[in-house]
């Protein structure tokens, strides 16, 4: 397919990250831009136009301007997703058609979480600039469109069962200890095959997909609640405020309090 042509286009780009509790819906609504969902726990299920769209973790979405959709999250265990909106003053011509022509989803990859990554952080802590956030936004958009070039060997695979199980336990289990044999077991395969397994569909093994989990919800925590940091480490699963503080300020650039102080303003 031919390159997606955006010229230069008045618009703006957003991330952000969203959770749902079980069995929650969302919508319906009218697409006003383009979006992108990536699952990072749970699953969901989205009606959008003539099209139904069931995610799991390690999928990024693409949702198509003007269509009317309805997300149906899982039943049984929260959902968590990072999402891009990215939307045009004027939509550049032929927009519409290239955008579906493309594939309905992708693999999460390394250049995704980046990028992703990358939006959200600046987003949430105001320290983009609204040029900076569309450039991020339409980066993600060639490069989801340069994924339809790819050979047909290189196309993403279903995400296994067994990954699916194991994202969904973490979700469920991330505030208690979890054992590596455990989240296997709950997976129905040996500690080595659920890590060649991470390795291969999501790039990166269980135990850092677990510690990812609990420092998005202790983030969450800090900036929308005054719970203590001790505290908000015990309720994210970390085995004691030194570790918690260490592995937040790796992920993060700051200790946990200090993110709190910066992220004051943000607080609603």
């Amino acid at each position: 397919m031919s390159e997606i042509t955006l010229n230069p286009q008045p618009g703006e780009g957003w991330f952000g990250l969203s959770r749902y509790a079980s069995g929650e819906t969302l919508g319906p609504r009218t697409q006003r831009g383009v979006q992108f969902i990536a699952l990072l726990s749970g699953s969901v299920t989205i009606e959008a136009g003539s099209r139904v769209l069931h995610l799991v973790p390690g999928t990024l979405a693409l949702l198509l301007p003007g269509e009317r959709e309805l997300f149906r999250f899982d039943a049984v265990v929260a959902s968590e997703h990072i999402w891009c909106q990215l939307d045009f003053t004027v939509p550049p011509e032929g927009i519409a058609a290239q955008l579906a022509a493309l594939p309905q989803t992708i693999a999460v990859d390394n250049q995704v979480e980046q990028l992703m990554e990358l939006g959200m952080s600046l987003t949430a802590r105001r320290s983009g600039s609204p040029r900076v956030l569309l450039s991020l936004a339409e980066t993600l958009l060639w490069y989801y469109a340069s994924c339809a070039e790819r050979p047909q060997e290189e196309a993403a695979q279903t995400m296994p069962k067994s990954v699916r199980e194991a994202c969904k336990y973490i979700a469920m289990r991330y505030q208690h200890p979890l054992a590596l044999e455990d989240i296997a077991a709950r997976a129905h395969c040996s500690v080595n095959h659920l890590i060649a397994l991470f390795r291969q569909h999501l790039q990166l093994t269980p135990a850092r997909y677990l510690r990812d989990v609990r420092l998005r919800h202790a983030e969450r925590l800090l900036t929308r609640s005054s719970l203590p940091v001790a505290l908000v480490a015990e309720q994210c699963g970390f085995v004691s405020p030194f570790h918690f503080s260490r592995a937040f300020k790796a992920q993060f650039g700051l200790p946990p309090l200090a993110f709190r102080q910066q992220s004051q303003p943000l607080r609603r």
